[in-house]
């Protein structure tokens, strides 16, 4: 979800040529990168214990991990 929301103000910045947003941009990211490690996280530790971290061993923070892919796999 982030992302997209990182993606929709680049798109705004971009189509109306705003070089402000483009300055504010790597600003807002990083602030939400430091609120979700060092708050959201944390937090959510707390309420789900070993399942979080279970959790959080296997599925990336903002990236997704293509080499787990599988060609012609059918999720039927």
């Amino acid at each position: 979800m982030m992302e997209g929301q990182f993606l929709f103000f680049a798109g705004i910045g971009f189509s109306l040529d705003l070089i402000a947003m483009f300055l504010i941009h790597p600003i807002l990211i990083f602030n939400t990168h430091i609120i979700i490690v060092f708050v959201e996280e944390p937090n959510l530790k707390r309420r789900f214990g070993q399942e979080w971290t279970d959790y959080n061993k296997k599925i990336p923070r903002w990236l997704p991990r293509f080499k787990n892919l599988q060609k012609g796999t059918n999720n039927k």
